[in-house]
């Protein structure tokens, strides 16, 4: 049966740590679905995470993250059937 494995992220940490999630059936598989979805994450979201213009740098900034990524994902993940999230403003 697949869970949800969770993860706290200093990758995407704005004023608090934010949350890595996915749903697969082990967290070595979590942590795959998490990595094959990272450059498409960073393309939808450069602006924000980036702080750069497209041709500047973009790689090593991408790096940086990746490495971020990397060591969030070493962690053990929480492990979940349902997750409740609160709102904040």
């Amino acid at each position: 049966m697949a869970n949800l494995y969770r993860w706290h992220s200093a990758l995407l940490a704005n004023y608090a740590p934010g949350d890595l999630i996915a749903v697969a059936d082990s967290a070595d598989e979590a942590r795959e679905k998490l990595r094959a979805g990272f450059d498409t994450w960073v393309k939808e979201h450069r602006e924000w995470v980036l702080y750069v213009e497209p041709e500047d740098e973009e790689q090593d900034g991408k790096t940086a993250l990746r490495r971020k990524l990397e060591t969030d994902l070493l962690a053990q993940p929480e492990i979940h059937q349902a997750l409740y999230i609160r709102g904040s403003e």
